[in-house]
């Protein structure tokens, strides 16, 4: 899972600097606590979370704390392209 492999490369040189998560998985841990686990890791490491569902981006639900972007499915690789690089420049 996404929270195994993200330690395996924690201090080394090449630690991960980016996880696109669905907010919903069936049967399993979600994106936003993947996200917040993977956020205590490593607090540099970008989020995007990705989902056919429409969501509000407001801190009531606190749904976005932990991502950096939210891209709604589905989504052209040429909008995710342009999302990745925004994010690792900055």
């Amino acid at each position: 899972n996404a929270i195994s492999e993200c330690k395996k490369y924690l201090n080394t040189t090449t630690p991960f600097v980016l996880a696109i998560l669905d907010i919903t998985i069936k049967d399993g841990m979600g994106g936003i606590e993947t996200a917040k686990i993977l956020k205590e890791l490593d607090p540099n490491i970008k989020i995007i979370f990705s989902s056919g569902y429409l969501m509000k981006n407001d801190s009531s639900t606190n749904k976005m704390l932990y991502s950096d972007v939210f891209l709604r499915k589905p989504y052209k690789m040429e909008e995710l392209s342009v999302i990745i690089k925004n994010l690792i420049e900055d």
